[in-house]
């Protein structure tokens, strides 16, 4: 008989008798200054069932989550970081969100503190790349920094000299910063 199977045939039984619930806790802004949580929310169940429902991902354990209103704001997040952590019982192998950076910059600190990854489809603040400060954080989107190269990409592709975007969000002050370095780049 070939060891390696008996060998791979025991580590998988052993790993399947270690099953257990990996735990999400969620945050999505229900409500506050942009309340997009109400249309992701879905996705969380689609993948959860997806993943449970596929033997290759989770190998055995399960994947579960909790949901929290972020509401786009530091306090709210910080309090469902804090929540998550010392609440839950268990507590949260992973954060998903905030999606918004006046949430992440300050969690992201407390999530390395407690060595509990962090994972965002949002928060588009530069500093969050530096990973020697955020050294759990990832995420989904680019950054304030990237959109200015994008914009210049655009703007020389077609030829424009000028080009305005309307749009709102909370964290409008970074991204006219960036635009506004963006336009001194191409006055250089």
């Amino acid at each position: 008989m070939n060891p390696l199977l008996v060998l791979g045939s025991i580590l998988c039984l052993v790993s399947l008798s270690y099953a257990r619930d990996i735990k999400m806790g969620v945050f999505l802004p229900f409500t506050g200054g942009w309340p997009g949580g109400p249309r992701m929310a879905s996705a969380i169940l689609i993948a959860r069932d997806k993943v449970n429902s596929d033997p290759y991902w989770l190998q055995g354990h399960n994947l579960t989550f909790v949901v929290k209103d972020s509401k786009c704001e530091a306090r709210a997040s910080l309090a469902t970081l804090v929540d998550y952590y010392t609440i839950e019982n268990p507590k949260v192998d992973v954060f998903i969100g905030p999606g918004c950076s006046v949430g992440c910059v300050p969690g992201a600190y407390i999530a390395a503190h407690w060595n509990i990854p962090m994972v965002s489809w949002g928060c588009a603040a530069t500093v969050l790349s530096d990973k020697t400060l955020y050294p759990y954080f990832v995420r989904t989107t680019g950054t304030f920094a990237g959109l200015g190269g994008l914009l210049r990409a655009i703007l020389a592709k077609f030829k424009w000299d000028r080009m305005a975007i309307i749009h709102f969000m909370s964290h409008a002050k970074l991204v006219m910063k960036e635009m506004m370095r963006l336009a001194k780049l191409m006055k250089e």
